[in-house]
């Protein structure tokens, strides 16, 4: 039987490098990030929401995490959350997802750029939209990684870096216009 997909997640997670320091390292970075993803794949948008999702799914996390310690603060989850290296991160959450999805032999992976508008105008503060290059397991629906593409750069080269990032092997990959 395979590991539950938080209990993967808390194994990703488990030796990566956090900036943080001594005296406020109250609770295992591993299990401030598995609430994290938990509560954010639940539909929460900001700290307050992950530590209240904590408080309600206490039970259901104690099961994959030692939390003798109690649920994290909201103010952690957001110290910690902005003070993460982003290229660190985005390689232990593809490896966390790989091992989600084992991809069959002439399984279709989908490569697709997408503009996220609106609220993360606000968010980068520059009026400039996310742009996102994603990789999707067509039979199943995950999102395997994605890129972020740069400011000045198009999907033509976010799109190589992304598919070295993941394992693709006996895969199919479509790659939508941008990416041909």
């Amino acid at each position: 039987m395979s590991p539950h997909p938080v209990e993967l997640l808390h194994q990703h997670f488990a030796d990566f490098p956090g900036p943080r320091q001594r005296r406020l390292d109250d609770h295992p970075l591993s299990n401030i990030l598995c609430i994290a993803f938990c509560a954010v794949l639940c539909g929460a948008e900001h700290g307050a929401e992950m530590e209240a999702f904590g408080h309600a799914k206490k039970e259901f996390l104690s099961r994959y995490l030692d939390l003798s310690r109690g649920i994290p603060s909201h103010d952690t989850c957001n110290r910690v959350l902005r003070v993460l290296d982003p290229e660190t991160f985005s390689r232990g959450f593809v490896a966390w997802t790989r091992a989600l999805a084992v991809l069959p032999a002439g399984e279709v992976v989908a490569l697709a750029g997408k503009s996220v508008r609106h609220e993360v105008d606000h968010v980068l503060g520059d009026g400039t939209p996310l742009h996102l290059v994603s990789a999707c397991a067509v039979a199943n629906g995950v999102c395997l990684g994605q890129y972020k593409v740069a400011d000045k750069e198009n999907e033509s080269v976010a799109v190589p870096k992304l598919r070295e990032a993941l394992d693709l092997t006996g895969g199919m990959v479509t790659p939508d216009a941008m990416g041909c």
